[in-house]
């Protein structure tokens, strides 16, 4: 990483003095809970960091830290918030050029099914700003070219649907050592085949059984100090976590929440969108966890307004000696 030619994650050039930080180490800078650790250079990153063989540009794809307290899963999200809406701030995730084709070209297959959206799901998609026929109790689905979706590639799998404006997720898969592309990215394909990505708006998992966003929501989140109730007292229940609470940063510190997250990060030019706000719900008794990620156009400020002064920024380089003197994310 010691040319000048390179380009860091936030389009300004390297130099010999720059320190690419992963997630695990913009989180122990952060939050001194975690503990301390040692700055690595990209070339010391092991076997399992370096970036698998796809088309995302990213530098590396290191293991990421398993959050275990509602203070941890608050850190991680804040950051991937921060990586978000603040371009001056460092990100490892990358703008995603990856296409269709190049998911062929790796062995991926896509099979088309008719949409099969239940009671429940028009439901849940009434009120909100995507074109639908509110005469009609189904809301003439098909008129909008929704889509049921299952696609398969080495190690990975992802079915769902998509429509104008959203999609919905209910299945995805992917082995720890598959070299196919991160799900985040596969996301993008998926819905960039038929729509433009400019115009999805809301992210929807359905029926999530991914051990950690489980234990997040039922153990740390939904619970008798915290709301009042927990996640299997109250059937039917609907409540949306707005930008920038403690909650929300917490809910995209899950897995769930870092799809949709590195979801942004690849398909748009950072500070120019938000993950709005966070919908956790049930289905009348079902207790089955889905949940709804509202994605928002921002409206680009000022190089004043977005950047961090320079002596903050700057002090990224501090810590290759180690000092620790500043609070950078």
């Amino acid at each position: 990483m010691g040319s000048s030619s390179n380009v860091n994650p936030i389009g300004e050039p390297y130099n010999h003095e720059d320190v690419i930080l992963t997630e695990e180490e913009a989180l122990r800078l952060s939050n001194p809970w975690i503990g301390t650790f040692r700055v690595q250079r990209p070339e010391e990153f092991n076997s399992e960091e370096q970036e698998r063989a796809t088309y995302s540009n990213r530098n590396t794809n290191p293991e990421e830290p398993i959050p275990s307290t509602f203070e941890e899963f608050q850190a991680a999200g804040s950051l991937r918030q921060t990586w978000i809406e603040d371009p001056s701030v460092p990100c490892p995730i990358l703008r995603s050029n990856l296409t269709v084709q190049d998911l062929y070209d790796q062995g991926w297959s896509i099979q088309d099914r008719e949409p099969d959206l239940n009671w429940f799901d028009v439901d849940e998609i009434r009120g909100l700003d995507i074109p639908q026929d509110h005469s009609d109790p189904t809301g003439r689905l098909e008129h909008f070219n929704y889509a049921y979706e299952e696609w398969g590639g080495p190690g990975a799998e992802w079915t769902g649907y998509t429509g104008p404006g959203l999609m919905f997720i209910t299945d995805i898969e992917r082995a720890p050592d598959s070299a196919s592309p991160s799900i985040a990215e596969i996301t993008k394909v998926v819905y960039e085949r038929t729509f433009d990505i400019n115009g999805l708006k809301h992210v929807f998992y359905q029926n999530i059984v991914h051990k950690q966003t489980r234990a997040f929501i039922t153990q740390f989140l939904y619970t008798t100090e915290r709301l009042g109730y927990t996640w299997i007292e109250r059937p039917g229940d609907h409540r949306t976590w707005e930008r920038g609470t403690a909650e929300y940063q917490a809910l995209l510190g899950t897995r769930m929440g870092k799809i949709v997250a590195y979801l942004v990060l690849a398909s748009y030019p950072r500070g120019t969108r938000s993950i709005a706000r966070v919908v956790t719900y049930r289905i009348d008794n079902s207790a089955s966890i889905n949940m709804r990620f509202d994605i928002e156009s921002v409206e680009v400020q000022s190089d004043q307004g977005l950047r961090r002064s320079t002596r903050q920024r700057n002090c990224l380089r501090c810590f290759r000696g180690g000092c620790g003197g500043c609070y950078v994310l």
